[in-house]
């Protein structure tokens, strides 16, 4: 009985080495895949960006090169859908993709100075709304912090609005900014998402008006008022050279 006991105990290391064998060949492996299939996106990510050899021919044809930059993309792309569910059914409810945290920013040689009473400006300040849970617009009072007026935008019906772009895609309720608003004569307020133009005024949420087109960074007024500019990305430059047109952002 003694030496089947032996044997029995043998046999049981020995399928435990082997399956102990089989797991590491297996983890190694799918490593080696991994490996070889970051180094295969790379160098297609890479030669879709270049887009020509030496001779002028394309490696990829423009289907092949959209197709590797949505695999590139994926997992950010992954990230921002888990950021928006995140959103949508967590406890809070917050708009993670817009918070960040005050501790990773603030540096311990700040000074917290607000309100300050000796300042008779204003603040045009665009950010999150704790209780909106989404981006709005305010204009403050910096000698005591008051909200003098306040644009809550209707971001669904903006986004309805607006369009995917050769350089900019729609954004979602919960990740759409207001970004550098202007204010008007009239109480109005002129913002961009970045893929939009739009005009708010503070009696509604609906906009006066959307631009469909992609505008970003600061708005300004000309010096007569009447008019603005705004830093924007041509969708059809240089289409009479497809070369320049392939390769140079408007």
């Amino acid at each position: 009985m003694m030496k089947k006991s032996n044997s029995t105990s043998t046999l049981t290391q020995d399928t435990q080495t082997l399956g102990c064998a089989f797991w590491l060949w297996l983890t190694t492996a799918l490593l080696l895949v991994l490996i070889l299939v970051i180094i295969g996106t790379a160098w297609a990510v890479r030669h879709v960006i270049i887009n020509d050899n030496d001779n002028g021919h394309r490696r990829f044809s423009k289907t092949q090169s959209r197709m590797i930059i949505a695999v590139a993309e994926f997992p950010s792309l992954v990230k921002t859908a888990v950021n928006e569910v995140q959103s949508l059914f967590g406890e809070k409810g917050d708009p993670t993709p817009l918070l960040m945290d005050r501790k990773s920013t603030e540096q311990p040689n700040w000074i917290r100075r607000f309100p300050a009473p000796d300042d008779t400006g204003y603040l045009l300040f665009s950010g999150v709304d704790p209780t909106a849970k989404h981006s709005i617009v305010q204009l403050i009072r910096i000698s005591d912090g008051a909200t003098l007026s306040r644009w809550d935008p209707d971001w669904l019906t903006i986004i309805e609005q607006t369009t995917d772009k050769k350089y900019g895609t729609k954004d979602s309720a919960i990740n759409a900014q207001a970004n550098h608003p202007i204010l008007l004569t009239d109480g109005d307020i002129i913002f961009n998402t970045g893929n939009s133009l739009v005009r708010m005024s503070p009696c509604s949420s609906k906009p006066v008006w959307v631009l469909d087109s992609v505008m970003h960074h600061s708005n300004e007024l000309d010096g007569s008022g009447a008019a603005m500019w705004v830093p924007s990305v041509s969708q059809d430059g240089l289409v009479d050279n497809q070369w320049l047109s392939d390769r140079i952002r408007d």
